[in-house]
């Protein structure tokens, strides 16, 4: 072999060398733009269920402000519709005038509902019943409502790992905010039902 066939063959080389290095580089970006590109892509799909998680999130806590904010009200009318009665009570059975109905003045009327009335919300015994008893007596109503809500929240929270992987889905938190406010409704019919029912 000559010299100028060698060198033909070394130039020849080089030029495939150099082809191949090319072709290195160039699968290299490609290699790396499509990294790239998949993570973006893996991006942007976790900000998107990162997003849709967090407006199921602030969904279930609109639905449970709700609900709330409907017990709110309810206990507040009734409260209110409760003081109404005590005080058109108390004007038509308080004989002597003196701001409460006492024994003697459901005697005097011999009203045996009013006794039984009576009895019911005198809570310190002492034959009288004021407004701070009545106050009381609905206190305890709004703990009772309050107390049913909350047990109905807290299932919320148990119930949102439906098939108990570790995580919450975005159909779990429907599926348990739906069960949640169906478990409040009832809860608060039964509440105010019996309410209704005395």
């Amino acid at each position: 072999m000559d010299t100028n066939e060698t060198a033909a063959n070394v130039d020849e080389l080089e030029t495939v060398a150099e082809e191949a290095q090319e072709t290195v580089e160039q699968a290299e970006e490609a290699v790396v733009d499509k990294a790239e590109e998949v993570a973006a892509e893996v991006e942007d799909a976790a900000a998107e269920a990162a997003d849709t998680a967090e407006e199921a999130v602030e969904e279930t806590a609109e639905v449970a402000e709700e609900v709330v904010s409907d017990v709110d009200a309810e206990a507040e009318q009734v409260k209110e519709a409760v003081l109404q009665g005590f005080d058109q009570v108390r004007a038509t059975l308080d004989a002597n005038g003196d701001g409460v109905i006492d024994i003697e003045d459901a005697k005097r009327l011999g009203d045996d509902l009013v006794k039984k009335g009576t009895a019911v919300l005198d809570a310190n015994a002492d034959g009288t019943v004021d407004a701070g008893e009545v106050v009381d007596a609905l206190q305890k109503r709004a703990k009772e409502t309050v107390d049913a809500v909350a047990q109905a929240a807290d299932e919320v929270a148990k119930g949102f790992d439906a098939d108990g992987d570790g995580t919450v889905s975005i159909d779990e938190v429907k599926s348990a905010a739906n069960a949640a406010a169906k478990k409040a409704k009832e809860a608060l019919d039964g509440i105010f039902g019996s309410a209704n029912k005395e």
